[in-house]
């Protein structure tokens, strides 16, 4: 029943509230109308307040522009009144400035110009004040020339007030370049004048001197240099001291430029102090010059900056730049007197002399050629070292080409044939083109030397005899002379791109980059400028040294070398002595063409004159006897030729055991001093790194050189035969084919010769020698029946058309079509 009840009070009051909420809605409709009618007309009124207010931007606008233009013409009118009022102010002051400076107050007189040069600058172009500005600066010189005497004063006696008050007055008339000259030439250069005046006894100076200085005078200069830097210290030390007080804003840039104007003052005299051509002089002034005068600029980085101190030491080494253009020059002439000094080769046929003369001269030009990377490192710090490449080139290859030139003469001497590879070397005047040197025999037949064969000039004796072992040990010690000389030039040549390689180190963050350009880094093609090097610059004080001055003082040079570095880091090929290394090659083949020829003088003496026997004409005697016919042998001359060269090898051989022999002793020799010597490694521990050894100090000159196990070379009888067989067989090739008529006797005798001379040659080589087939083919067409020549020819297994030719028609034979031959006249012999 409850539930009941409660049931209908809910429905009721649903019922309520339902007609309740219904009632509701059309007032919540009308008002939701309300609002949007109150909206619309919200945004009617703001459309007409924004129409307003962009009525309201055009005025203004229009209003700002014109007032912009008022503002100009009231700022126009402004600049006219200024302009007016300080025209009449100059014209006051062009009137009155002649009773200011009679009153003579320097401060006013600043005062007026200051206020003149003020007033110009807002008068500007007016036709009335047109010559007004020269006046100013006639005035302002005139200022200038009233105060200076009044500076000098004060700075001669070290008034710091009188010369600050100097110098406000000079900087209101922006005169302080004034104060910059004068103070230089009263406190730094007068001063430092008669310092070096002092030099002269006599007082005269270097300019107005009637002879150049001699060399004790040079020496004198150079011993008196250090005192000079360390005067010239002490000077700008205390000018620093006495400026800071003074000038205490300018001090460090007065100071500076006061030692650059030293420096122009000097440099001339400094050069003809210098007259010389050597240089050791140069580097002993420059070391001498420079470590004070970088003492000069460490100590002026700190005030006067780092940028202003290098300039300063640049100026002062400024004489020594000549020298640095001229350096390649100088070095050139150096390395060729010391080459020449060096030289030491006899006028003789004596090989052993020759031998000697060459091993002294070539450690002694190897010494010298070493000592120029010294001075290039310590006169330009290795800025020059492309110069130094090209002098140590041309050195090397004077020494090589003064050896070739020997060895001419010794040919020339012993009476050898000419050597046209060794000839063409030393006459071309490009001196190493090429590939440097040709194999021995280039040109010709192997041991012709190139030329004619037993032309050996008219007077001269050849080897009449076999060359005895002397005579063989003397010509291949030349060759390993020669070999040795080769082997430093190489090693001189390692030194110097090891040395090129330390210097890129060095030199890695110095030398300046190639201004940016289409052809930087890759050179500039035909009529392209070189594009221009960037400057410079010391980084800090550390910087300031003579080796930054070599670097600084000629970009260009300094970007040629950063280059030539460059060049040697990333090409593998680059030859630092292409000249040199081309002149010891055709050294070493020329000496090695020199030892064939000495080792094949008996066989060629032998031959000689064989084309012109007698043998080959020979025909049978007339007479009714009926004799009988030997097999022909071979003649003394072929034998004496094969017996000297089977003997050979025993020769070869015992070298090649003596040789051993004194290599094992040297080992030994060098062993037992490596044992005697143990005892100082210890003490050279104790030494500070990069401290020289013997060995490093001589890596150049002992390269290959006198003294150790491995200089005694090693040698390949074996290989020297095979030479000296294929050189034989080549002379008696030329020979053979020099015969022009044969008999059948003469055939016969020549086909026995031959046969036992190509059997020698074979015995003496493991290798076929293409002439030694030649003569073989000569041979067998001498040995030939005439009736059945060409079937007997053909029998071989290495046929010469030519030779077959050759040789019939020496004996007279004519080639038909067949297989058979038919005879000549006159018995058989025939002509060519």
């Amino acid at each position: 029943m409850k539930l009941q009840l409660a049931a209908e009070d809910i429905s009721l009051a649903l019922e309520e509230q339902s007609n309740a909420g219904l009632n509701r809605i059309p007032r919540a409709v009308a008002e939701i109308d309300r609002v949007e009618h109150d909206t619309k007309a919200l945004q009617t009124r703001v459309q007409g307040i924004l129409k307003r207010l962009n009525d309201a931007e055009g005025s203004s606008r229009e209003s700002v522009r014109r007032l912009t233009r008022v503002d100009a013409v009231k700022g126009r009118m402004e600049a006219a009144r200024d302009t007016l009022r300080e025209a009449a102010g100059l014209a006051e002051l062009m009137a009155s400035v002649e009773d200011v400076f009679a009153a003579g107050n320097v401060r006013s007189m600043a005062d007026v110009l200051a206020s003149m040069r003020r007033a110009l600058k807002v008068v500007g172009g007016v036709p009335e004040f047109q010559d007004a500005p020269e006046k100013v600066d006639a005035l302002e010189r005139r200022l200038e020339q009233i105060l200076k005497p009044e500076l000098v004063k004060a700075l001669t006696a070290s008034d710091a007030i009188k010369a600050e008050e100097i110098r406000d007055v000079l900087k209101i008339t922006g005169r302080l370049n004034a104060l910059t000259a004068t103070y230089a030439e009263t406190r730094v250069v007068a001063p430092m004048l008669r310092e070096w005046n002092a030099f002269h006894a006599d007082g005269v100076e270097d300019e107005s001197r009637a002879t150049p200085p001699s060399a004790a005078d040079v020496r004198r200069f150079v011993e008196w240099l250090p005192g000079y830097a360390r005067k010239l210290h002490d000077r700008l030390q205390r000018e620093l001291q006495w400026t800071r007080t003074a000038f205490p804003k300018e001090h460090g840039a007065l100071v500076s430029s006061a030692w650059i104007a030293l420096s122009r003052r000097v440099n001339k005299a400094f050069a003809l102090r210098m007259s010389s051509n050597k240089l050791e002089t140069f580097i002993a002034a420059h070391a001498a010059a420079g470590e004070g005068f970088a003492r000069c600029a460490t100590l002026l980085a700190d005030v006067s900056g780092v940028e202003a101190s290098g300039a300063a030491l640049i100026a002062s080494l400024a004489p020594f730049d000549a020298v640095h253009a001229r350096y390649g020059e100088l070095e050139t002439k150096t390395i060729a007197d010391a080459v020449d000094a060096a030289r030491a080769t006899p006028e003789s046929d004596d090989i052993d002399a020759v031998v000697a003369a060459f091993k002294a001269s070539t450690a002694a030009a190897m010494e010298a050629l070493a000592e120029p990377r010294i001075r290039c490192i310590a006169l330009t710090a290795g800025a020059s070292f492309p110069a130094l490449l090209t002098a140590v080139d041309a050195g090397l290859a004077r020494h090589l080409t003064g050896m070739m030139r020997a060895l001419r003469k010794l040919r020339r001497a012993t009476g050898l044939p000419r050597d046209d590879a060794l000839e063409k070397k030393l006459n071309d005047r490009a001196a190493g083109g090429g590939n440097g040197g040709a194999s021995p025999g280039a040109g010709g037949s192997p041991g012709t030397g190139g030329g004619d064969v037993f032309d050996a000039g008219a007077g001269r004796e050849a080897f009449k005899a076999a060359p005895g072992e002397e005579s063989v040990i003397s010509s291949l010690e030349l060759a390993t002379v020669a070999a040795a000389a080769a082997t430093r030039a190489t090693a001189l040549a390692d030194e110097l791109l090891e040395s090129a390689r330390e210097l890129a180190i060095a030199t890695r963050d110095a030398l300046p980059l190639a201004a940016p350009g289409p052809a930087s880094g890759k050179g500039t093609g035909k009529g392209e400028a070189p594009p221009a090097a960037a400057p410079v610059a010391a980084k800090s004080a550390d910087d300031l040294t003579p080796a930054f001055c070599a670097v600084a003082s000629n970009p260009a040079r300094a970007a040629e070398l950063r280059n030539l570095l460059e060049r040697v880091a990333s090409d593998a090929r680059f030859k630092p002595l292409p000249l040199g290394l081309a002149r010891a090659s055709a050294l070493e083949d020329a000496a090695n063409q020199f030892v064939l020829d000495v080792l094949a003088s008996k066989v060629r003496n032998e031959l000689r004159g064989m084309r012109g026997r007698a043998e080959w004409g020979e025909t049978r005697a007339s007479g009714g006897l009926n004799l009988p016919t030997f097999s022909a042998y071979p003649q003394e001359y072929m034998t004496n030729a094969g017996e000297y060269l089977l003997s050979l090898p025993t020769t070869l051989d015992a070298i090649v055991e003596a040789r051993e022999e004194e290599r094992n002793a040297k080992r030994l020799a060098a062993a037992t001093e490596s044992a005697s010597t143990g005892g100082d490694a210890e003490d050279r521990g104790n030494e500070p790194p990069g401290t020289p050894t013997k060995a490093g100090a001589g890596a150049v000159a002992g390269a290959a050189g006198p003294g150790g196990a491995d200089d005694v070379p090693e040698l390949d009888a074996g290989e020297w035969m095979a030479k000296v067989a294929a050189a034989a067989a080549s002379l008696l090739l030329t020979e053979v084919r020099g015969i022009s008529a044969l008999t059948d006797l003469g055939a016969a005798q020549l086909a026995a010769d031959l046969d036992y001379f190509v059997n020698v040659i074979a015995a003496l080589s493991l290798d076929d020698v293409p002439d030694a087939k030649k003569l073989r083919c000569f041979a067998t067409c001498c040995a030939a029946a005439r009736d059945a020549y060409v079937m007997s020819t053909r029998d071989g297994d290495a046929v010469d058309e030519d030779i077959v030719k050759i040789v019939a028609a020496a004996r007279g034979i004519k080639l038909g079509g067949g297989g058979g031959a038919n005879r000549g006249a006159n018995g058989g012999a025939g002509t060519m």
